[in-house]
């Protein structure tokens, strides 16, 4: 026991005379946020030490699962803009800095990245419907890549939404149903009003005929001519891909 002793202090003796090897300065790790106050700091962070990779996760991959009603609507009409924000300053910032600084950062912020959005719904609000409608609509003439993806039930208000995402990249489950149907609303009150309602209703279908024969390869007619044979007109991922509402099967 006595020369394990002495064994164990000479190593260390050994040791502290050897001199410490320099250690390799440490990568610094990806940064992620979803906040707009986050992004303007960790640019200037970026740039000042030329290591950091910038990512923004949680904006890249909306979701709508259930009904969607005003709180969701919002939620995702939010997460959409403030995706949008992000980039701008981004691309703003890079604009200012010279073409090697710009080149480098460019290669590392990773915020041009598409935005997938999953759509699993039976429907719900026409009104949030238009609002996320409009969002992505703004979000692919600003040059951005929107990816829709329908998983298990895409219905009525679904339908447009997946089929607004960018061209060659809706995709659907195999096992996916899609449903389309008219607008459906009810009204109460006076005659008077009863028939503004109507009015209303009749003026958000044809809005919504409109909007999904922009995004499909049906025209109004054609879309018309398919919901008034049926109430709901159910649609397998193949059916839903020859009408020009997805593009390929996942």
């Amino acid at each position: 026991m006595t020369t394990k002793k002495s064994t164990r202090k000479t190593k260390t003796a050994d040791k502290k005379k050897r001199s410490p090897a320099k250690k390799a300065p440490a990568r610094r790790p990806r940064t992620t946020t979803t906040k707009i106050e986050d992004v303007k700091e960790l640019l200037e962070q970026a740039v000042a030490e030329e290591e950091m990779v910038l990512e923004v996760p949680g904006i890249r991959a909306v979701t709508l699962y259930g009904d969607l009603d005003e709180k969701r609507g919002s939620q995702i009409v939010s997460e959409l803009f403030t995706y949008h924000e992000m980039m701008t300053i981004i691309d703003q910032k890079l604009k200012s800095l010279d073409a090697k600084t710009r080149k480098k950062m460019s290669e590392n912020i990773a915020h041009k990245d598409p935005i997938k959005f999953l759509i699993s719904t039976f429907g719900g609000s026409a009104v949030d419907m238009f609002g996320i409608y409009d969002a992505m609509t703004m979000l692919k003439d600003a040059g951005v890549e929107l990816h829709t993806i329908g998983s298990g039930k895409v219905m009525s208000a679904g339908v447009l939404l997946l089929a607004s995402g960018s061209k060659g990249h809706r995709l659907i489950g195999k096992n996916c149903r899609v449903m389309v149907h008219s607008v459906i609303g009810g009204a109460h009150g006076s005659s008077h009003d009863i028939q503004n309602e109507v009015e209303e209703i009749l003026q958000t279908q044809q809005q919504y005929l409109d909007c999904l024969a922009k995004e499909t390869k049906m025209s109004v007619s054609r879309l018309n001519k398919l919901i008034s044979e049926k109430r709901n007109v159910y649609l397998s991922a193949e059916e839903a891909i020859k009408l020009g509402i997805a593009d390929k099967i996942i």
